[in-house]
């Protein structure tokens, strides 16, 4: 998202000393572009709704550099509010971590959560820091999350700079490592939440949660507790529930340029970005506005400031 505001910024101030016909035409071009890139992500679609709104006073008579200054300075307030935000998740995140009784605190990540997927903060990973600056001793696994490998390519890399010890487990081998691991929280962040609290979250993050409700209990007779994470312009008011929320399909090539150097054609392949975790199997979802735990309709509608649907009541 704050990635998408600060490209419709650049465009706008490219096209400056454009006529405001051709100018307006590249702004709306780009601002599809962005969103048809990342049809899964709620939050690029909302930052290219608050560009709009930035710049509804304007018209094509507006001078070009007026313009992508009111646009600059939108994507500046977009990213310094999701700084604030991601700030406040990780602190509520850490301080709602459990602390087990004689041993570390193992906890699950499922793709990634710092500061290449949040911008300049993070949330889980940055949560983790906290923790062990707080001289809390952890046992961190990260799945590889494929096919994009976003655990494996950047969570790992992330807990490798904050010196953070950690090992890297295949998707397929979760429900290995909860049989065999006390892990206490699984850590996902959130794509699209809807309002019955469903959430989309980067594919695999439906297997792991359902697994984690049917994991061994641990000593203290408690499975594994799925936190998810996002901030609140994530809920999105007109999706009652999973079934309402968009589905992405990326091209056969990410399978060839993640995982193989096989070749993959386009007929051999179903690639999703994403899948939808069902609410009932969410021990909390967390925002920067507090928890929804656990994340009931009335609990995420409230988080959000909206009604709650009928199918989220």
């Amino acid at each position: 998202a704050q990635v998408a505001a600060y490209g419709m910024a650049l465009t706008a101030a490219e096209r400056a000393a454009q006529p405001g016909s051709r100018r307006d035409v590249e702004l709306r071009r780009t601002q599809r572009a962005l969103v048809d890139a990342r049809p899964s992500s709620r939050l690029v679609g909302w930052a290219m709704e608050r560009m709009s709104a930035a710049t509804a006073d304007l018209d094509e008579e507006s001078d070009g550099e007026a313009v992508a200054t009111v646009l600059r300075a939108e994507a500046d307030a977009i990213a310094t509010e999701f700084q604030s935000s991601h700030a406040a998740i990780a602190a509520a995140l850490a301080e709602a971590m459990p602390q087990p009784e004689g041993r570390p605190l193992a906890v699950l990540v499922h793709g990634d959560q710092g500061a290449l997927h949040g911008g300049s903060i993070g949330t889980g990973l940055t949560a983790h820091r906290r923790l062990r600056d707080q001289g809390r001793e952890l046992r961190i696994f990260v799945t590889e999350t494929r096919p994009f490998m976003d655990g494996a390519r950047l969570a790992s890399w992330e807990l490798r700079q904050a010196d953070l010890e950690h090992k890297i487990i295949a998707d397929a081998a979760v429900a290995w490592l909860f049989a065999r691991e006390t892990i206490v929280v699984v850590l996902v962040a959130a794509e699209w939440i809807a309002t019955n609290g469903d959430t989309a979250a980067v594919i695999g993050g439906r297997a792991i949660a359902q697994q984690a409700a049917l994991a061994p209990r641990d000593a203290d007779s408690v499975r594994p507790r799925v936190m998810v994470s996002g901030v609140t312009a994530t809920i999105d008011p007109e999706r009652p529930d999973g079934g309402a929320l968009p589905v992405e399909l990326r091209p056969a090539r990410d399978l060839a340029a993640y995982l193989s150097e096989v070749p993959v054609r386009a007929s051999d392949a179903i690639v999703p970005a994403t899948d939808v975790i069902p609410a009932d199997t969410i021990g909390s979802l967390v925002t920067e506005r507090g928890f929804a735990a656990p994340a009931t309709g009335e609990a995420v509608a409230a988080l959000a400031g909206v009604a709650p649907a009928e199918e989220a009541r």
